[in-house]
């Protein structure tokens, strides 16, 4: 090969080596856009902003101000459903006895009956966020507008027990892939809840607590270990269970999954406690504003 020949090959190679490392630092940069952009501006910068008022919750930088440290392993209680007269009260007595906190997505309808379970709740600091004043899937899901009035009248109903803004969290009752929301009536709700700065919160484990009408505490235990056991790699865990009327064996089931968890090295918060790292780990695991596409 003579010289210009190699010449020729070198300038080549030099180009083609540079292109490949443009194109491996643009796809390292978009990564992290599309991670960042489903992130509110109000998380990329300081936890500072203000109420919303507009929103009538509270934006969640002035939930923990002091809390900028991803835990190595975080996990969320979340009981939904209640408050009911017979099991959230031993629910929190059991959360105190192991120095725990929960999250409670409640219903309105049920804080208007036991309004003073509520305000037991806030006084133990637990999280309290709105699931749905009525639960009514026929009504909430007829159209976004019937959701987000339904949903505001939670939102009204808890501050006026316990005197202060809710937390920016939600659960839509049956999760996203719930069958009986339309696909676009479903789309329209999470924007309605993005353009008010609501997140939406699903769960990697479910205790199942639900699937009928009792299941044992053995069960219920059973599952939030095993899956648990699946996703130990997870930085975060979201733990579904229910405080409602029927629910004594998530109850009595609870004090072993705390031990199991503790047992783990599992530190507990709520979603009243958590910091701007926290939530970019939450939703790049996918489980708030959770993207769902059916297979």
């Amino acid at each position: 090969m003579n010289i210009r020949n190699r010449k020729l090959v070198c300038t080549f190679v030099i180009i083609f080596l540079f292109n490949i490392n443009v194109f491996l630092t643009y796809k390292s940069v978009n990564s992290m856009y599309k991670l960042y952009s489903r992130i509110p501006l109000n998380f990329q910068s300081k936890l500072s902003t203000p109420i919303n008022e507009k929103t009538k919750i509270t934006s969640i930088d002035n939930i923990n101000n002091n809390a900028k440290t991803m835990p190595r392993k975080t996990v969320y209680l979340t009981f939904d459903d209640g408050p009911s007269i017979n099991n959230t009260k031993k629910i929190i007595k059991i959360l105190n006895e192991h120095n725990v906190k929960a999250t409670f997505f409640v219903t309105g309808n049920s804080a208007v009956r036991y309004p003073e379970i509520i305000t037991e709740l806030h006084k133990n600091k637990m999280a309290i966020a709105p699931h749905s004043y009525s639960h009514d899937y026929k009504l909430i899901y007829n159209n976004s507008k019937s959701y987000i009035d339904d949903l505001e009248k939670c939102i009204q109903t808890i501050e006026k027990v316990t005197k202060e803004k809710t937390i920016p969290f939600t659960r839509i009752p049956g999760g996203i892939k719930n069958k009986r929301i339309s696909p676009q009536i479903l789309n329209d709700i999470k924007q309605e809840l993005k353009n008010r700065s609501i997140y939406y919160v699903e769960w990697n484990i479910c205790s199942d607590d639900s699937i009928r009408a009792k299941m044992s505490s053995m069960d219920i235990r059973n599952n939030v270990i095993n899956q648990s056991n699946r996703l130990g790699k997870n930085k975060v865990l979201i733990v579904l269970m229910h405080d409602s009327y029927y629910k004594q064996t998530t109850v009595d089931a609870l004090p072993n999954i705390i031990k199991f968890y503790k047992n783990s090295g599992w530190e507990f918060k709520a979603l009243n406690n958590i910091s701007g790292e926290e939530l970019k780990e939450i939703m790049r695991l996918n489980l708030i504003n959770t993207i769902y596409i059916e297979k």
